[in-house]
């Protein structure tokens, strides 16, 4: 695995529940995170058609598992869902990322790493993360 494929996994895991948008945090409260952002991941940019009754051959079921599916089905079944590309959490996980490296590479070394430009790490460094 490269480093750059490490940092990507690294920021996929370092979503949280609250990073989300509000539709999603509901989506997750209802088949877990790790389900959603699967979904997020497959979907993201795109409504959805949830299936009034769950099918294990179902594209989602496949993806989340039957009982996610199911569980939509029920809360959702017969309505189209948006799954949102979900930027806004990635970039939220990606700062938290950079803020922990901080003590162990300097900015050009995490500008790098990150392919973002010095500037954006220290404006990154200069926040703060309220959650």
């Amino acid at each position: 695995m490269t480093a750059s494929n490490e940092q990507a996994q690294e920021i996929s895991q370092g979503i949280r529940e609250a990073d989300l948008p509000s539709s999603m945090q509901f989506v997750s409260e209802l088949i877990g995170l790790e389900a959603t952002l699967k979904l997020i991941q497959i979907y993201g940019g795109r409504n959805v058609y949830i299936p009034k009754k769950a099918r294990e051959n179902h594209p989602i079921a496949r993806i989340a598992g039957p009982e996610a599916l199911g569980k939509l089905a029920a809360e959702f079944g017969g309505l189209a869902l948006q799954f949102p590309m979900a930027v806004w959490a990635q970039s939220k996980a990606r700062n938290r990322v950079i803020r922990a490296k901080r003590t162990a590479a300097s900015g050009s070394e995490l500008a790098r790493d990150f392919k973002l430009s010095e500037r954006q790490i220290w404006k990154i460094l200069g926040k703060v993360d309220v959650d």
